[in-house]
């Protein structure tokens, strides 16, 4: 559509603009008198509300970042250009599990000596906060047997395995030796005083 010279056409939102128009005025500024004569409302700027192609996104230009999280607003600017599809990572799988035959789940009766796994409830809650799909193992018994056989299906299963408990001195702690058999340790202990029962094993 060719506009005439002092004419005007009525277009709906996010309508392509005729050609010939320099300047779009919402409808609520817009009368029409019984002659058919239009009559606007406000001062008139040329081209007002008229997006121009490319003023957002320019042929070559990067929609999102290499690396950024998928979100709301990110799947609505993909999809208003028109991309159904894009490559993505998929999160992160942690392995998580305590150790020790004192440890109990938080909201059951506790017996002399026993301990709430408050560890792992926390570190679920930060996995997910760090977009991490958690695959909760439980609690382990203090045994080389039930840690071997829970790390085995921890690393089959997940890209990473965290694990809390077990790598003290005492008789019972066995999670040290059990990862020194399964490959070994890059490190062991934090240099720290005062000295406190923590310890880092990767």
């Amino acid at each position: 559509m060719l506009l005439p010279e002092g004419g005007c056409a009525r277009i709906f939102t996010g309508a392509p603009v005729p050609k010939g128009a320099d300047i779009v005025v919402p409808q609520e500024r817009v009368t029409l008198d019984q002659r058919g004569h239009i009559h606007l409302e406000g001062n008139l700027v040329v081209g007002a509300n008229i997006r121009r192609q490319g003023e957002e996104t320019r042929v070559g230009t990067p929609l999102l970042a290499a690396g950024e999280a998928l979100d709301a607003a990110s799947i609505a600017l993909l999809a208003s250009h028109g991309i159904n599809t894009v490559t993505v990572k998929r999160r992160l799988r942690v392995a998580l599990l305590s150790t020790g035959d004192e440890l109990i789940a938080p909201g059951t009766v506790r017996s002399p000596g026993q301990v709430y796994d408050s560890n792992r409830a926390m570190l679920n809650v930060l996995l997910a906060q760090a977009q991490c799909d958690v695959l909760d193992l439980g609690v382990i018994a203090d045994s080389p047997q039930s840690l071997h056989q829970a790390f085995e299906h921890a690393q089959a299963a997940a890209d990473v395995v965290m694990c809390t408990g077990g790598v003290s001195v005492g008789e019972e702690d066995h999670v040290r030796p059990v990862i020194e058999e399964r490959g070994g340790l890059h490190f062991h202990g934090v240099a720290m005083k005062p000295g406190k029962p923590l310890r880092s094993v990767i």
